[in-house]
């Protein structure tokens, strides 16, 4: 058993493991899993997920960790990504697609500096004032 988990509860033949961190003020239970073929939004490959169940009872944190992996298990099926896209993390990705195709517009155009227009960085500010 490795040094940072305390009372380390394995279940599923130890797919989903829940611990306490090492010197946490509050006993709140972690989870573990592992999905076999989980990827994130990039397509790159996943070997687990940890995160906190928000519980102190351990039944409780049994409940949310087994749900945790049979929404897992259906994203893997589904070809889903492991976890879910924030607003920010959308536009950044479109972002990137975005300023990759105004660089080869100017240059088609035969600017020498790619510049980007004013009205695509205050669009930017707006955006994440109203989405965040």
């Amino acid at each position: 058993m490795s040094k940072s988990y305390i009372n380390k509860v394995e279940l599923k033949q130890g797919q989903v493991i829940l611990f306490n961190r090492q010197g946490a003020k509050r006993p709140i239970y972690h989870m573990r899993i592992h999905v076999r073929g989980m990827r994130d939004v990039h397509g790159n490959r996943l070997t687990y997920i940890q995160e906190s169940t928000g519980e102190v009872d351990l039944d409780e944190a049994k409940r949310v960790a087994l749900d945790r992996y049979d929404e897992l298990r259906l994203r893997v099926r589904d070809d889903a990504p492991a976890k879910e896209l924030s607003f920010a993390d959308m536009y950044e990705l479109w972002w990137v697609h975005k300023k990759k195709a105004l660089e080869v517009l100017h240059r088609e155009k035969g600017r020498k500096a790619a510049s980007i227009p004013p009205t695509c960085t205050a669009a930017s500010c707006s955006v994440f004032t109203c989405f965040g």
